[in-house]
């Protein structure tokens, strides 16, 4: 077996992000929101879920002066079935963790511990933009759900990628279950 270097993305991929944030603006911001139902189709809060953009960084402020936030994600709805596979991952490949957040390390790290027995794998957290990472750490593969992070890492190096979530109207992109064959076959390249 070939030891990949491989990338997971946290929200959006292992952490359920979205249904959380949408309380942090209901629950502490007081937004009239707009039910997600499967999940949001776009990354644009304001727009899409009602929002208004001084509620949306209200929100954001609310998640910077609270970093055990973070800690307190649900696992990806999903990958909830999947955990194993994960843990698997971890251990037959070279991966590290990459997220962008504007604090909870600790939080992140101990929930990434928790989730996935994952403790003690690398895990890069940008405060912005996460793209430089991805391309620096030249992975093989790349599990990602944000269609712009995918198209601009395609673009400076040639690497497989798995977009798990349609965002921006992305194309149907590999499940959970077929992550697996993802991976062997990579492994077998």
């Amino acid at each position: 077996m070939v030891r990949q270097r491989v990338v997971l993305d946290i929200d959006g991929v292992l952490a359920e992000f979205n249904e959380s944030f949408r309380l942090v603006l209901q629950k502490r911001v007081g937004a009239k929101m707009k039910e997600l139902g499967e999940g949001p189709s776009c990354w644009d809060w304001p727009v899409e879920y009602g929002a208004t953009q001084a509620e949306y960084d209200q929100a954001w402020k609310y998640v910077e002066f609270n970093p055990e936030w973070w800690g307190d994600l649900s696992v990806h709805k999903d990958i909830a079935d999947h955990t194993p596979l994960v843990a698997e991952v971890c251990l037959r490949h070279e991966v590290t963790f990459v997220t962008s957040r504007p604090n909870g390390r600790a939080a992140t790290l101990r929930w990434l511990a928790r989730n996935f027995d994952a403790d003690g794998i690398p895990c890069i957290i940008t405060p912005h933009v996460k793209i430089p990472a991805l391309v620096g750490l030249s992975p093989n593969i790349i599990v990602e759900d944000k269609a712009v992070s995918r198209n601009k890492a395609e673009v400076v190096k040639s690497i497989a990628i798995a977009f798990m979530d349609q965002y921006d109207g992305e194309e149907a992109n590999p499940t959970y279950e077929q992550l697996d064959t993802i991976f062997k076959t990579e492994t077998t390249q």
